[in-house]
C-alpha cells in the first residue's frame, strides 16, 4: 500500500499570504519601475533624514562648544584681569615698603597712608594692609600708642588695615594674622614661604560684616629675611553675585572654583568658600574620587545627570596656580533646537512617504 503524504497545514495559509503579495504587486512593466523607484526614492529620503538629522546634531553641538567656550573665556577673563591686578598692587606694595625700610627711617603713618589711598583710589579692592613681625618695622612696638590703626592695641604691632565693603575707606588693624587655620592663611604662608601667595576664598566677619575674601599676598623682606606681609583684598561676594546673574541658555549656571578646588563664586551662597567635593560631576573622568587637579586646556565633560559641563582654566599672572570656570547647562535645553529640526525632518520624511505610497497605489 502506498503511503499518503503528510498534510503540511501551513500551505493554506504561506499560499495566502503569497496570493496577497502577488495581488499588491503591479502586472505591468510600467507599475513594476513605478514600485522600483518608489521603494529607491523612499529608501533615499530615509538615508537623507538620517545623514541631515545627524549633520545637525553635531552642528548644534559645535556652535553650543564654541559660544559655552567663548563665554567662559570672556568671563575668565575679567577674573584673571581683577586678580592680577591685585597680584600686581600688591608686588609695588612690597617694592615700596622694602624701600622704605632699607632708606633706615621706616615710617608707620607713610605706609599706612600709602594702604589708605589705594583703598580710596582702587574701588575693586576690598582692602589693603600690612603685616610685621614683633618688633621688626621700627622696633617701636612696646613704646607707640596703641591707637589701633599705627599700632595694634593689645600688641603696638605695625598691622594696618584700609577696608571698603561699600561705605568708604575705613583704617582698622589686622584681627586674624595670628588665627589658626585658613583665617590666618594670607599671612601666616607667605611669612614663612618668602613666596607671593593667592589665597583661596576665606568668610570673614569684620567690623560686623561678612564677606568673602580673596587676598593678593607678597612677604616683605629686609636683609634677607621676611619681616612682614603685604596684600590687597578681593570682596568675591559681588562676583559670585554677578555669576549668579548669569544664565547660559536660559537655565545653565556658571560658577568659579579657586586653585585649590574651593567655591569661590556659585549661586548656591551656602558653598561659597567650601571645598568643592572630588565626586562632583563636572571633573574628567578619572579625577573623579581623588583630589582633583584643574585642567590645563577648556574640556566639554557629559554629567551622569542631564548637564553638559565647559571647564575653562583661569590662569593669574604672577602665580602658577589655575583657577577654573565652570559652566553647567542642561543637555536637553542646548540641544531643543536640534530636536526640533529632526521632529521637523522626521515628519517630512513621513509625508513623503505617504506621497510616495500614494503614487504607488495610484499604478496599481
Amino acid at each position: 500500500m502506498q503511503a499518503t503524504p503528510p498534510i503540511d497545514e501551513d500551505v493554506p495559509e504561506q499560499n495566502g499570504i503569497s496570493s496577497a503579495l502577488n495581488a499588491l504587486m503591479p502586472t505591468s512593466l510600467g507599475g513594476r519601475m513605478a514600485l522600483a523607484a518608489s521603494v529607491v526614492a523612499a529608501t533615499l529620503v530615509i538615508m537623507c533624514i538620517f545623514l541631515i538629522s545627524h549633520f545637525v546634531d553635531s552642528t548644534v553641538s559645535r556652535l553650543t562648544t564654541r559660544e559655552l567656550t567663548e563665554m567662559a573665556r570672556a568671563e575668565g577673563q575679567r577674573v584673571e584681569t581683577q586678580i592680577s591686578d591685585a597680584m600686581q598692587t600688591a608686588a609695588t606694595l612690597d617694592s615700596s615698603i622694602e624701600a622704605l625700610i632699607r632708606s633706615g627711617e621706616p615710617d608707620r603713618a607713610e605706609v599706612a597712608e600709602m594702604l589708605f589711598q589705594i583703598v580710596t583710589n582702587e574701588p575693586v579692592l576690598a582692602g589693603a594692609w600690612f603685616g610685621s613681625r614683633p618688633d621688626t618695622f621700627d622696633g617701636r612696638d612696646a613704646i607707640v600708642e596703641r591707637d589701633g590703626w599705627l599700632a595694634h592695641p593689645e600688641t603696638g604691632h605695625f598691622r594696618p588695615y584700609v577696608y571698603n565693603f561699600g561705605n568708604g575707606a575705613q583704617r582698622h588693624h589686622l584681627s586674624f594674622a595670628d588665627a589658626e587655620g585658613a583665617q590666618s592663611d594670607y599671612y601666616r604662608i607667605p611669612l614663612t614661604t618668602g613666596l607671593p601667595y593667592l589665597t583661596n576664598p576665606v568668610p570673614y566677619v569684620i567690623q560686623e560684616q561678612s564677606v568673602l575674601l580673596l587676598s593678593a599676598t607678597y612677604p616683605v623682606e629686609h636683609d634677607g629675611e621676611a619681616i612682614g606681609v603685604v596684600g590687597v583684598d578681593i570682596d568675591l561676594t559681588a562676583l559670585s553675585d554677578r555669576f549668579a546673574n548669569i544664565q547660559p541658555y536660559g537655565d545653565g549656571v556658571i560658577r568659579l572654583i579657586s586653585h585649590d578646588q574651593m567655591w569661590a563664586a556659585t549661586h548656591e551662597r551656602t558653598l561659597l568658600g567650601e571645598p568643592v567635593s572630588a565626586d562632583a560631576d563636572f571633573w574628567p573622568r578619572g579625577l573623579q574620587g581623588s583630589p582633583p587637579i584643574i585642567p590645563d586646556n577648556v574640556q566639554i565633560i557629559e554629567g551622569q545627570n542631564g548637564l553638559l559641563h565647559l571647564l575653562s582654566p583661569v590662569h593669574v599672572r604672577q602665580y602658577d596656580k589655575p583657577w577654573l570656570v565652570v559652566i553647567s547647562v542642561p543637555k536637553a535645553t542646548v540641544m531643543a533646537d536640534a530636536r526640533q529640526i529632526q521632529s521637523v525632518l522626521l515628519y517630512t520624511g513621513r509625508a513623503c512617504s505617504s506621497i510616495l505610497e500614494s503614487g504607488w497605489l495610484s499604478v496599481l
